[in-house]
């Protein structure tokens, strides 16, 4: 994430755990509509912004 802006490495770490996830892409949770892929890609991404606000 060194030298990208905020939100580029925000973006960047979703995609980055999302491409190295060791997660079954094919357990679709059924309310939401994602895999676990994406959740961890999504729970990554918003940890990256939580800790650049403090």
């Amino acid at each position: 994430m060194v030298g990208l802006t905020p939100e580029e490495a925000a973006e960047r770490m979703g995609l980055e755990v999302q491409f190295f996830c060791r997660a079954d892409p094919s357990g679709w949770d059924p309310i939401h509509g994602k895999s676990p892929v994406h959740f961890a890609g999504e729970v990554h991404s918003a940890a990256l912004q939580k800790a650049l606000k403090e």
